[in-house]
């Protein structure tokens, strides 16, 4: 919520409204091909939409055993107005003996 008297009020409605005018990536969803995950954030029924200039990072936790490939993210491009599909290649494994905490200190 923005307040009715907050001075950047126009530069955030504008803001705003670019974001959501430009293209944008939706109905995101990862497959895991013959691998699946224990866990998986945020999950395909929570993927928020990708607007231009924005990251998107997903997090997974895979049975130790698994082997990745073959992963593929899917999304409906507004602006070309027809799905895509992208091979992700690149996987960051955390190493043995090493926590995501760690990891991400």
């Amino acid at each position: 919520m923005i307040p009715d008297n907050d001075p950047t009020l126009n530069a955030k409605v504008i803001s705003t409204l670019k974001k959501v005018s430009s293209g944008a990536f939706t109905q995101l969803t990862v497959n895991w091909g013959s691998t699946k995950p224990v866990f998986q954030a945020p999950s395909n029924e929570f993927m928020e939409n990708i607007y231009e200039g924005e990251v998107c990072c997903i997090n997974a936790i895979l049975p130790k055993s698994s082997k990745i490939e073959n992963v593929v993210m899917r999304l409906f491009n507004t602006l070309s107005q027809q799905e895509d599909s992208y091979e992700i290649s690149e996987i960051k494994k955390i190493p043995n003996g090493e926590t995501l905490f760690k990891l991400a200190a």
